[in-house]
């Protein structure tokens, strides 16, 4: 079975979620123990990756035990509020099923009552639809402000409230339905990673020429020229074309082209 992003591979007891594939393995971030409570970075899975100049959590592919695929969460035990809220999403949009799966902590079934429900839309005409018709779908709410409190608390941003929450209303990807928050993370093309020669800390301000990848896998702008890009969800459809950007993240010198990779310690935003 293909493994994709926002799916989850088991190595030890230790379950990783999937960034993007490198070489022949895979660039990972949180990893939840068998305990089901902690997070933590186990230290000999953070390595040098040669096509990024830099070390990353990287998992080679016979390193795994096990593949736990989002896209065929039905084959998983499943909370019944998450699997109301596809099917809901599904049928309330005209989803087929391969479009849509879950992942996160309820996919994993660690979730405890502070849990989001993570929702894969696969594609982006997918996630386009559904964005465009949540809020139409019976019993799917908007979040209050106190409730955009919490996910600014849980995320750690770096940056103000009030920055964060316009940025994060427009998008229309988070909503809620019997009390349980939930967001829409989309998979779409993956595009591949070329060979970095050189990296250095970079930061810039400037327009927005272009962002018809605003919401593919990594999120993709081009900003005075740049190609800035980013895996993080914070940053998925963070700013449009037009609009006046500022950007903090890494300088990435590649054969063909430089790019500006942004991060977790990073920052994209409106001026």
């Amino acid at each position: 079975m293909r493994i994709l992003p926002r799916d989850f591979l088991v190595v030890n007891d230790m379950y990783f979620a999937v960034v993007t594939k490198i070489g022949k393995g895979y660039i990972v971030s949180a990893r939840f123990d068998k305990n089901h409570k902690t997070r933590q970075y186990p230290r000999r899975f953070y390595r040098y990756v040669d096509a990024l100049k830099k070390k990353a959590l990287w998992i080679k592919k016979n390193e795994l035990n096990r593949h736990i695929s989002a896209r065929r969460y039905e084959k998983y035990e499943i909370s019944d509020i998450a699997l109301e809220i596809v099917d809901r999403i599904r049928e309330g949009v005209a989803l087929r099923k391969k479009n849509i799966g879950i992942t996160g902590s309820y996919l994993l079934g660690f979730e405890n009552e502070n849990s989001d429900i993570d929702i894969v839309a696969y594609g982006t005409k997918a996630y386009i639809k559904i964005v465009k018709n949540l809020f139409e779908i019976e019993g799917i709410e908007r979040l209050r402000e106190r409730d955009w409190i919490k996910v600014y608390m849980k995320r750690c941003v770096r940056y103000p409230f009030r920055t964060f929450l316009f940025h994060e209303r427009r998008k229309k990807n988070r909503g809620i339905l019997g009390g349980h928050m939930f967001d829409i993370l989309p998979v779409t093309k993956v595009y591949r990673i070329s060979q970095v020669q050189e990296r250095s800390f970079f930061e810039f301000k400037g327009n927005v020429l272009e962002d018809r990848h605003r919401i593919c896998y990594p999120a993709k702008y081009n900003i005075e020229g740049f190609e800035v890009f980013s895996y993080d969800f914070n940053f998925l459809d963070q700013v449009r074309e037009g609009e006046k950007a500022y950007v903090k993240g890494e300088l990435e010198v590649t054969k063909d082209k430089n790019r500006v990779y942004v991060g977790e310690e990073g920052y994209l935003g409106l001026i």
